[in-house]
């Protein structure tokens, strides 16, 4: 997820002209969207998720979320519950909660 003019959105769903992306985690920085190049399923890359304390960060140089859908309440519990737990336990007690969301339709 990205942070963007629109508030936080998939990358897939970034519009040409319309979004706007920040270059630091201030976000003083914009930069439009001029255009989109979509990837390629002969090239796969990879992707992972980071669990850290804050769940704000620059990925090549954008500020973007370390969470593939949900933003805020996985940040405060990382971010709450990280310090308590430590990273390792929240992020496993987190995906635990989620599961749980998920399964009976909460998300």
């Amino acid at each position: 997820m990205l942070f963007t003019n629109h508030g936080l959105k998939p990358a897939e769903s970034l519009v040409a002209g319309q979004d706007t992306l920040f270059a630091d985690l201030a976000e003083t920085k914009s930069c439009v969207v001029l255009h989109i190049v979509r990837q390629e399923h002969e090239h796969p890359q990879q992707y992972f998720g980071l669990n850290c304390l804050e769940s704000e960060v620059l990925a090549n140089g954008l500020k973007a979320s370390t969470f593939e859908r949900l933003h805020t309440l996985p940040a405060w519990w990382m971010s709450a519950f990280g310090r308590f737990f430590g990273i390792k336990h929240a992020s496993a007690i987190g995906d635990f909660l989620a599961e749980l969301a998920q399964k009976f339709k909460l998300v």
